[in-house]
This record gives structure tokens, sequence and C-alpha cells, in this order.
């Protein structure tokens, strides 16, 4: 079952990132069997970074759930993940089925992979191939056929994260329709798979299609997440998991197009709500009483300038870490904040006169930070 993923938020003015999704107070433990990840590059990752796989591999961890990751790549594009440390004991196993440039025409096999789509790591073949339904796919034209010699599985979960390659090419008509015969391709490979398929990110304003693309985004997720239900069989779950409300392109990507460490945590941290890793209904509730109030500024208050980089993910965030920079500070604390407000009314926080830290503490904020808390009643 999908749990309700609430809005994150994010603190622009500083362009740091507070992305949550929710109070992973309590980690819910699930079993995953065999895990494809699919998608294109922003899933495989490179460049030095891993993508939003290795901070889901966190929440698997932390909720302690049965999971393989699978998948007919290993690795990021190029061999370069950057650094993916082991996690409480264990290992990041980089397999999964993201390829770098890669569109859904080319991985469900209706239009034959281009021949410079391989180099560095991209893998090859097609869905059919990879869960063993065929062993020949279209390799730079319709009429020539090559053998697939790569890895083969049998998934028992799918999440994918694909089209926005494509999307200014087929338009979203046909790229629903391309995902569409992927999910057909991963139930007759497994008639009891679980499907997750996630929105498309928007891209950066420094992008040169940016609006258009965005536009596009915008014209698609809904048409997807309403889709997805209507393609599940009697025995296979299809669902729709948002990934891009509160994304925003230009503080959370690198490039404009692929998350930086705030935007594969932003993705993560969605997909681990709505997989149900995290399990809490009230984002900024440190107290789990189903509540935003007194007794949580209370909370926040004490663990101030918290080191917590001895702290699991899941221990970050519930303790006001938000944005898991391994301490709890200006930037947290303009978090909570907004979260006080928003379950409060707009303005609560300043009207409620709560105390902030001592002044030994709050000497880490500098003026522009007890600015930017009192903004609200200058304008």
């Amino acid at each position: 079952m999908i749990s309700p993923r609430l809005t994150p938020l994010f603190v622009a003015t500083l362009a740091v990132v507070i992305s949550f999704g929710s109070r992973p107070a309590d980690a819910l433990a699930a079993d995953f069997g065999d895990l494809a990840i699919v998608g294109d590059s922003i899933t495989q990752g490179g460049n030095g970074h891993p993508s939003y796989r290795y901070e889901l591999f966190k929440h698997l961890v932390d909720s302690g759930s049965t999971y393989d990751f699978t998948g007919s790549i290993t690795g990021a594009f190029a061999f370069n993940a950057g650094s993916t440390p082991n996690y409480l004991g264990q290992t990041f196993d980089n397999n999964h089925d993201g390829h770098w440039g890669w569109r859904a025409m080319w991985e469900n096999g209706r239009v034959p992979l281009p021949t410079n789509r391989i180099s560095n790591n991209r893998g090859t073949g097609t869905v059919e191939n990879w869960t063993g339904q065929t062993t020949q796919y279209k390799f730079g034209s319709a009429s020539n056929w090559v053998t697939y010699t790569g890895t083969t599985y049998t998934p028992d979960t799918v999440i994918a994260m694909i089209g926005i390659n494509e999307i200014s090419i087929s338009g979203t008509t046909l790229l629903l329709s391309d995902v569409s015969l992927m999910v057909d391709q991963y139930q007759a490979a497994n008639p009891n798979v679980d499907i997750y398929l996630t929105s498309l990110l928007t891209v950066g304003s420094g992008h040169g299609s940016a609006t258009s693309l965005n536009n596009l985004v915008a014209t698609y997720n809904p048409l997807l997440s309403a889709a997805a239900p209507s393609w599940s069989t009697g025995t296979s779950t299809v669902s729709f998991i948002d990934v891009t409300t509160g994304f925003n392109a230009d503080a959370m990507t690198y490039d404009n197009v692929h998350p930086n460490l705030a935007g594969e945590r932003f993705v993560a941290d969605a997909l681990a709500v709505s997989l149900g890793l995290i399990n809490s209904s009230v984002l900024g509730d440190l107290n789990n009483d189903s509540l935003i109030n007194l007794d949580d500024w209370i909370v926040f208050k004490t663990n101030f300038t918290m080191d917590t980089s001895s702290l699991t993910t899941a221990q970050k965030l519930a303790a006001g870490d938000f944005n898991q920079n391994d301490l709890v500070e200006l930037q947290d604390l303009i978090a909570f904040r907004d979260l006080y407000d928003q379950a409060n009314g707009g303005g609560a926080f300043e009207a409620a006169n709560l105390a902030v830290p001592e002044p030994g503490s709050l000497a880490i904020l500098g003026l522009g930070g007890l600015l930017i808390l009192r903004r609200r009643r200058a304008a």
C-alpha cells in the first residue's frame, strides 16, 4: 500500500533544501525480494554521484527490510559513483537497470538501441533480455538483431523513473504507452511483481529547454498517476509515487538535470515514505503525538547544536537534523519554524514568542539567520 506523501519543504533563500517526506521515528521492515530499480542516468548515477539509490539503500537498512538489488548493470556511468561507504555494516550492492542517456522506447525494445549508447557502462539489451524472456535485441537498426549476453533476473519489485530523455521527442501520450509496455514486460516475467512508477523530475532553469521540458513534465506526471493503477492485475500491483512535488531543480541538481546530494536524499526520502519504510503521519512531530506544537519545540530546542554524525539516517531526521548534515542548526530551525506555521497558521511560530536557543548556541547563526527567522513580521 502506498502511504500518503507529505509535501517536502525547502529554503530557497539559502539554496539549501530541507527535504523529508515524513518523520522517520519508526521504520517498518518490508520484504521487497529481488528489487530492480530501472531508469536512465538519474537512476544510474555518475560523475561522482551514486544516485538516489544509495540514499534509498540507507532507508532499507534502517528499516530492516529484506531486499536484493538486482539488474543488468553494476556500477555508475563510467564507473564513477563517487563514495558509497558501508552503512551500519552493510555494503551498497550497486546493481540496477539505470542506463545513462537511455529512453523507454529503447528499454522496451520498440525502437532499436543506438550503437553509441552502450559505452562507459551504459548496458545493453532490453527489459525482455534482462528478465530472460528473449535472447536477442535490435541494435542500430530494425534488421540488426544481436544476442544479449548479460545478467538476467526475475524481479519481485520494480521501481522505475524513466522518460525525461524522450518526453520532448515522443510527447506525453507515446511516452505513457512506452512505460505501459515496460510494465507489461515485467509482469510477463513475474505475474506477481510489484511495480512502483515515479513521477519525472523537473529540470533547472539553466537548462536550455527548461520551460518546455517542465511544461511537459507537469502534463505527464498526472497522466502517469492516473494510469498506473489501471495497469495492475489480479496478482501484480502497479503504483505511482510522486517524487517531484517540492523538488527544486535549481537547488537540487548539479547540472540542471541530475540530482546532487540534496536531490538524491529528496528522492530517496519520498520513495521511503511511499514504500512504507518510514512510519509517521506528521512531519515535524518530534514527540510522536501527531501534532506540531510547543512540546515539539521543546524537543527541537533540546537537540539544537546536536552532533548527529553517529546517528542513522532515520535517527537524524527524528532528532531534527532535517537536511542530514550531521548537525541540528539554523537550516533545521528555519525548517521547524515553517512546519510549525504550516500546522498552526501563518506567523504562529513568531506569535507564540517561542524562546530561541541560548545565546551561546545562537552564535553559530549570525545576524543573517536571525533576520531570516523574523522575515515574516518584516513582510
